[in-house]
């Protein structure tokens, strides 16, 4: 013989069950997000460590270049000097 009120203590349970099974799925997508946001966050420092190493990269090239420019127009001087000296 069933208790009075044992079949709503049996749906009380049972709804408390999904209600615990829900939570837990949705804890898992927290967990899943919160790891995917750490990921992002971690590319998102390496992209920027990279840009300043091309940035440091591309000065010290542009500066290498700027240097050879001098080197080249003071020989380019020292051309029409000798070429003048000699004419």
């Amino acid at each position: 013989m069933e208790r009075p009120g044992g079949g709503r203590l049996f749906e009380i349970r049972r709804e408390e069950e999904k209600i615990l099974e829900s939570t837990s799925q949705v804890l898992e997508v927290v967990k899943s997000l919160k790891g995917k946001e750490e990921g992002e966050a971690c590319h998102l420092r390496r992209i920027e460590k990279l840009e300043g190493a091309l940035l440091q990269v591309t000065k010290r090239s542009q500066g290498d270049h700027k240097e050879e420019l001098r080197k080249l127009y003071k020989l380019e001087d020292k051309l029409a000097s000798l070429t003048l000296s000699n004419a």
